[in-house]
């Protein structure tokens, strides 16, 4: 019964996907593509060209069922790669379920999505291709455009050696391109390479002794060196793992998964200033809104993670962090030195069609 269901599931995103006529054309004018994305230690395996026809496919429309939408449209480069909405919108104007999450420094994460739905970051790039809401298209629809698109014989060619174009080889380039956007050049980086006194500013370094304080249980840190410790993470920015954790939201609406309630992966928080809305469901606004509901807002639940709690003689109760107006605010200046402005202007990450 249950193959028999999802037979009937395919068959109907199949003819829904018929439905829409979606007019190609091949008189198409790209903007540079011979970037070279090999040109730092952390990156110095990604193939140029792989990454470049992951660029023209992350910003075509042609991978939306209806043409409207790429993967570009939810994650814009000027926010750091997400979006400036609650929710995001799909093709046909549906909602998605989460907020969009940036997608800096994927290529060290051990698990992708708000629910860790897969470890691969070449599943993960092609899961919101075929989302009933987001970009819904099926297998044989995206290889036939693909296929029957000019530019990309010549694209695939120089990528794979020959015109080798199905959903494994745009998956890929995909994740290639994706994988190359790599923040290293913040304000804290250069504080960690320097180990200088000088380059934060007081209220920062401040905001910085209060995240390690406060915060770092959850946003690790893993040493001075940032080059060596992206091996294993993305240091002072979230644990890239497979982990969920309840962090004690208020419910604003009913769950629709049970299984996970309100627990969720703990996100990167480089570019974090570019990329509000926060959380899962894009409820605070400003990154004031986020350190209030740490400091005083965290709500009892069956999942509350074990680092929100804290002894009271001999018992558990929510942590509270007190924290003063003057530090909050110097919280969040540190937090803003966590942004490579290269990731939201460096025009190798940008859209290559000339509209």
């Amino acid at each position: 019964m249950k193959k028999i269901g999802l037979l009937l599931s395919f068959m109907i995103l199949l003819f829904a996907c018929s439905e829409y006529e979606v007019t190609q054309t091949n008189e198409i004018q790209f903007k540079n593509l011979n970037f070279d994305y090999s040109d730092n230690s952390l990156n110095e395996h990604i193939n140029s060209d792989l990454a470049a026809l992951g660029r023209v496919l992350f910003y075509d429309n042609l991978l939306s069922r209806n043409g409207n939408v790429s993967c570009a449209t939810c994650h814009k480069q000027e926010l750091a790669f997400a979006d400036d909405v609650a929710l995001s919108e799909g093709f046909v104007g549906g909602l998605t379920d989460k907020n969009t999450p940036s997608l800096i420094n994927l290529r060290f994460g051990e698990a992708f999505f708000w629910d860790a739905r897969t470890n691969r970051l070449k599943d993960a790039v092609r899961m919101p291709i075929f989302d009933h809401k987001e970009m819904g298209m099926d297998i044989t629809e995206l290889e036939k455009r693909i296929q029957n698109t000019d530019y990309y014989g010549e694209l695939f060619k120089k990528a794979f050696g020959g015109e080798i174009i199905n959903t494994n080889t745009i998956s890929q380039a995909l994740s290639s391109f994706v994988g190359s956007i790599i923040s290293v050049d913040s304000k804290l980086d250069a504080h960690l390479k320097a180990n200088s006194a000088t380059i934060l500013t007081p209220d920062e370094k401040a905001g910085l002794d209060l995240f390690e304080e406060h915060c770092n249980q959850c946003h690790t840190a893993l040493g001075d060196a940032v080059q060596s410790s992206f091996a294993n993470d993305d240091p002072y920015m979230g644990t890239g793992s497979h982990d969920l954790v309840s962090i004690g939201l208020p419910k604003l609406h009913n769950i629709s998964d049970p299984f996970f309630d309100d627990r969720v992966r703990i996100p990167s928080l480089r570019n974090i200033s570019s990329t509000a809305p926060y959380m899962h469901d894009g409820r605070f606004e400003t990154l004031l809104e986020v350190i209030d509901h740490y400091n005083d807002g965290v709500e009892e639940g069956p999942f509350l993670d074990f680092r929100l709690r804290e002894f009271d003689g001999s018992s558990l109760k929510i942590k509270e962090l007190n924290l003063t107006d003057k530090e909050k605010d110097q919280l969040v200046l540190f937090l803003e030195t966590l942004s490579d402005d290269r990731i939201e202007t460096d025009e190798k990450w940008s859209d290559p069609f000339i509209r």
